[in-house]
C-alpha cells in the first residue's frame, strides 16, 4: 500500500467500458460549477464567433482550446490535495516518480502533482485522461484498453506525452503491476528531467513552465 493512499484494494475486476477503467484507474473530475459553466460557455461563444470553417474544431459542441480546458480540470479535483491522489494508481506512481527523482519525504515531494482529467473537456476533445506537474514541467497521460489503437510505444518523451496501457492487477500478480508502475514512472521522471534541462538552458525559474500557456479566458 502506498503512502499517498489509504484505501483497502487497487481494483474490483467486472467487464467495463474505457470511460470507465479511466475513472477507475484516475478518478473523475468534479462536475464544473456554475460559474465556470458559464465562462466557459462564453469562451466556447467567442471561439464559434472567430471560426471560419464548419470543420473546426471549435464548432463541436463545449469545446475549449487545450490551455483553458487545462486550468478547468485543475479546478475540477475530487481531492484536495493533488499530492495525495485518493486513487491507489496515481498514488504509487508519484511515491515512484518521487523515489526516481530523489525527493522522497523532502519538500520537494509536496511539488509533485497528480491532476485526473477525466470527464473533462481536457478529457473529451485533447485525449488527456490525466497529468503529473513539477517543478513548471508537464507530463500528460491517456490510458487505453484498446492496443490496436495506440499503447505506450506511442508515447512521446519529447512532447510529455505518455500512453498508458492497461494495468496489470495486483491482487492476481503484484510484481507484474509494480513492473508497469515503475515503466511509467520511469518515462515520466524521464520527460520531467528533459524539461527541467530545456528549463535550466533557458535561465528559466524553478516556478517557470517550459509551457506558454495563454491568460485564462
Amino acid at each position: 500500500m502506498n503512502k499517498r493512499f489509504g484505501g483497502p484494494e487497487h481494483f474490483t475486476p467486472h467487464v467495463e467500458t474505457g470511460g470507465m477503467y479511466e475513472e477507475r484507474i484516475f478518478g473523475k473530475a468534479k462536475a464544473l460549477s456554475q460559474d465556470l459553466q458559464e465562462r466557459a460557455g462564453r469562451l466556447h461563444m467567442k471561439l464559434l464567433e472567430k471560426a471560419g470553417k464548419i470543420n473546426s474544431p471549435s464548432k463541436k459542441p463545449g469545446w475549449i482550446p487545450f490551455y483553458d480546458a487545462l486550468r478547468l480540470a485543475k479546478q475540477q479535483q475530487p481531492w484536495k490535495n493533488p499530492n495525495l491522489p485518493d486513487k491507489p494508481v496515481p498514488g504509487d506512481l508519484l511515491d515512484a516518480i518521487a523515489t526516481k527523482l530523489n525527493i522522497a519525504d523532502t519538500p520537494d515531494d509536496e511539488l509533485l502533482k497528480f491532476y485526473t482529467a477525466v470527464g473533462t473537456p481536457l478529457d473529451t476533445f485533447h485525449g488527456t485522461d490525466a497529468l503529473i506537474e513539477y517543478l513548471g514541467t508537464r507530463v500528460l497521460m491517456d490510458i487505453t484498453l484498446d492496443p490496436v489503437k495506440k499503447t505506450f510505444e506511442d508515447s512521446d518523451v519529447f512532447a510529455g506525452k505518455m500512453i498508458m496501457d492497461e494495468l496489470p492487477e495486483p491482487e492476481k500478480d503484484q510484481e507484474a503491476y509494480d513492473l508497469a508502475i515503475d515503466k511509467y514512472a520511469e518515462f515520466i521522471v524521464q520527460a520531467i528531467n528533459r524539461q527541467l534541462t530545456e528549463k535550466k538552458e533557458k535561465k528559466l525559474p524553478n516556478n517557470a513552465s517550459t509551457f506558454m500557456d495563454p491568460n485564462f479566458m
